[in-house]
Parts: C-alpha cells; sequence; structure tokens
C-alpha cells in the first residue's frame, strides 16, 4: 500500500517535467533536421553560431527539465527502496523471534522472507524505470491521436471523376494553429479547362489560396468546390490521381527520379514519361547517370533548383489530372525551362485541366484565360485575362495622373513664390 503511493507521488511529481522535456527535445530535432536541409544557406550567411546558440538553448532546456524529474524521481526511489528494506528487515526480525521461541518453523520463516522480496519487487522497479514508463507514454499517446485522427475519418462515397470546375464561396482561410485569417470573403467561380492567374503584391494571400483550394490548410468559413462537391468531402486517396499541386519550397523524396515523378505509385513508364516531355525535363533526365532510375537525396544526385522544379512539374502533372495548382512554377526556370512550361500549359489547356498559376512574373500572362487579383487576404478583381488588364491598365493611368497632378501645380506656383520673396 505504502510502495503504491509513492509510486503514485512519483508520477505526480515527474510526468510534467518529463513531458516537456521530450516535447523539447522534439522540436530541437526539428531544428536540426531543417539545420541540415538548409546547410549552404545558414553557411554562407554566417548564421551558424546564432542557430546554434539556440539549439544549445533548447537542448539546455530539455536537459534541466530531465534533471528536476530525476532528481524529484530519485527522492522518491530512495524512500521507496528504503521502506522495502525496512520492511523487510522487521519481517525477519519478528521471524527470527518466532523461530527462537519456537512458535514458527524456520522454513516458514525464509519462505515469507522469498515471497515479501518477490511482492515488493516489482513495485521497486516501477518506481526505478518511471522516466522510461512515462516517455513511453506520451509517445503512445501522441501515436494514438495521430491513429484516432486518421480513424475519426468518415468514409466517403466514390464520387465520379472530376472534370475541373471550381467555385470558391465565402472562403475564409487560417494558417494552422492560427485564429486570424489570412484569407476573407473569397469568392469565385472558374469553367471547367481554364487556366487561371493568381496575382498581387507580397503578402497579399496568394500560397494561401493555392493552399485552401488542394484543401491543404483547413478553412474557417466557406466551402472550395469541385465539379459542385466540397473538396473535404473527397477521400484525398481516390482526388490524389486528378489533382496535382507543385509549392514554392519543392521537396523531392528519397529515391530515383521515376518514383518521384510517380508519386511512388507503381510507375508506369510511359505515363512517368510522358509526364516528363509535358514538363519539359525528358531530355535533362536522360542526360543524368542512370536516366530515370537516377537515385536523388542524400545517398544520391544533387539537383539544382530549377532540375528540382522541373521535376516537380512533371510530378504534379503525372495522370494527367483534372485539377493543378502551381506555386510559382517559374522561379527557379531559366529561358529554356520558361519555354517549357509554356507548352506544358497550352498541352494541359487542350487535355481539358484546370491550372491555378501563382506568379509574379509577366511573361506567363499570355497562356493564362482568367486572372485574380489579391489584395489583403481578398479578391480584389477577378475575371477574363483581357478585361482585368485592360482595367488594371487604367488603373494604373489614373495612379499616374493623380501622382503627376500635385507636381504640375507646385511648378504653377513656383514663379508667384519666387516673386513675392524677391
Amino acid at each position: 500500500m505504502v510502495l503504491s503511493i509513492l509510486a503514485y507521488l512519483n508520477h505526480r511529481h515527474t510526468s510534467n517535467h518529463l513531458a516537456e522535456a521530450n516535447k523539447e527535445n522534439v522540436t530541437s530535432n526539428l531544428a536540426t533536421v531543417k539545420v541540415l536541409r538548409n546547410a549552404e544557406v545558414i553557411e554562407s550567411m554566417g548564421m551558424l553560431e546564432t542557430l546554434m546558440s539556440r539549439w544549445l538553448k533548447s537542448k539546455r532546456k530539455m536537459l534541466a527539465l530531465q534533471s528536476k524529474a530525476s532528481d524529484k524521481g530519485g527522492v522518491v526511489s530512495t524512500i521507496a527502496k528504503t521502506y522495502r528494506i525496512w520492511s523487510q528487515s522487521i519481517m525477519l526480525a519478528m521471524g527470527a523471534y518466532l523461530v527462537i521461541t519456537q512458535q514458527l518453523d524456520a522454513s516458514y520463516l525464509m519462505a515469507g522472507s522469498l515471497l515479501l522480496g518477490k511482492a515488493l519487487s516489482p513495485i521497486d522497479q516501477i518506481i526505478n524505470n518511471w522516466k522510461t514508463i512515462v516517455v513511453a507514454k506520451v509517445q503512445y499517446d501522441r501515436l494514438n491521436k495521430a491513429l484516432e485522427e486518421l480513424s475519426a475519418e468518415p468514409e466517403r462515397m466514390m464520387l465520379p471523376p472530376p472534370k475541373g470546375q471550381i467555385q470558391v464561396e465565402n472562403l475564409m482561410v487560417a494558417p494552422p494553429g492560427a485564429k486570424a485569417p489570412v484569407l476573407r470573403n473569397i469568392n469565385f467561380t472558374v469553367p471547367a479547362g481554364s487556366i487561371v492567374g493568381i496575382v498581387g503584391p507580397s503578402a497579399a494571400g496568394k500560397s494561401t489560396l493555392a493552399r485552401a483550394l488542394m484543401g491543404i490548410w483547413p478553412r474557417q468559413h466557406g466551402v472550395v468546390r469541385l465539379d459542385g462537391a466540397d473538396i473535404s468531402t473527397w477521400d484525398k486517396q481516390e482526388l490524389g490521381p486528378y489533382v496535382g499541386y507543385l509549392p514554392q519550397d519543392i521537396e523531392l523524396f528519397e529515391g530515383s527520379i521515376s518514383d518521384n515523378i510517380a508519386r511512388f505509385e507503381v510507375a508506369d513508364p510511359e505515363k512517368v514519361m510522358q509526364a516528363a516531355q509535358l514538363a519539359g525535363v525528358h531530355e535533362m533526365i536522360l542526360m543524368l547517370p542512370d536516366g530515370y532510375d537516377t537515385v536523388i537525396g542524400s545517398d544520391g544526385v544533387n539537383l539544382s533548383g530549377g532540375q528540382r522544379q522541373r521535376i516537380g512539374l512533371a510530378r504534379a502533372v503525372h495522370g494527367a489530372p483534372r485539377l493543378i495548382v502551381l506555386d510559382e512554377p517559374n522561379s527557379n526556370l531559366d529561358e529554356v525551362g520558361e519555354r517549357a512550361l509554356g507548352v506544358a500549359l497550352q498541352k494541359l489547356k487542350e487535355s481539358g485541366s484546370t491550372v491555378f498559376i501563382v506568379s509574379h512574373r509577366p511573361n506567363i500572362l499570355s497562356h493564362l484565360d482568367r486572372i485574380i487579383v489579391m489584395s489583403g487576404g481578398t479578391v480584389s478583381l477577378y475575371g477574363e485575362r483581357d478585361k482585368v488588364l485592360a482595367h488594371l491598365a487604367q488603373q494604373q493611368a489614373a495612379a499616374q495622373k493623380r501622382a503627376a497632378q500635385p507636381s504640375a501645380t507646385v511648378v504653377s506656383i513656383a514663379p508667384d513664390t519666387a516673386s513675392a520673396s524677391g
């Protein structure tokens, strides 16, 4: 009974510290992965010492929390061990007295001592290994939570293959874990087979809209519909082959180029080459040591930013998806890559795919059917390309006229000012 109470006290005094230490350890490990991934940037810009000090601070905090838990656990463990030894000693003393007074046989004394030791040993071991138990429980809870979230997904009714019509209604989106929305009151409809440009100044919400269209970031309000059905009601596994996504920060996974383009499904060589040709990367891949079987990653070939971007584009268009979202697809491309992207967009349009392109470069405009102009997290202008461009030109001309007006006034009054002062 006493040892059980001590085990409970040990849990109460150490579990919080161990849970916080485990959380801090996960954070520092993630930071390490990010540092390794961006080693060249860190080295070139002299950021290593600053990031190292932050990492050490996180590690020290973790070790301090573990030390607190160990100190408190050590006190309880010492008390428990002392109690166990005293209990066995008292029992042996009482047993010896009974044996001496011939009230008990000596064999019973030995048996009782062994039984008491065996009975107390499990509780003693639990107290001594409490740190390991708590860490295992924290990891189990995290894994269980992730599995519950996966199993909480209701079974979806299979929907017919989409054509690519997009409707966005009263959409409001905030980044994961944040409450303040960065997109507000977004409404537009895009016919299937359209190529739509998403333009606007920095921090206008362009990339956020791209993520919302793919169902990556959760919405606070509103809906994104694909062929009339809420995109969140689609089973991700079933929807996957019908959508393609090229993010700003392109990550290719450990494996061959063929595996990456085929999204690590069983690769159909013909479809893989079609996607590569569509992205204009087929000839480049053939120039690599093992062609499509070239392994990329830490143990393989290191690709340039432009090569990664074009392979990422091939992955996005693999299987001729109906909805494709490209976030800055030409940010790392040279002139040859730009031309290949233009050809790919034309072919995607001919195949009936709906394509959204986030871009700052004006040379992409000639390939667009429609334009969404973002400003401050809202859609300030949307429509057919020529109409939107004409409206923007009018706005720019009006702004230039307003900017020129004050300077003209200053010039006209300058002589009067000069004569008055004279």
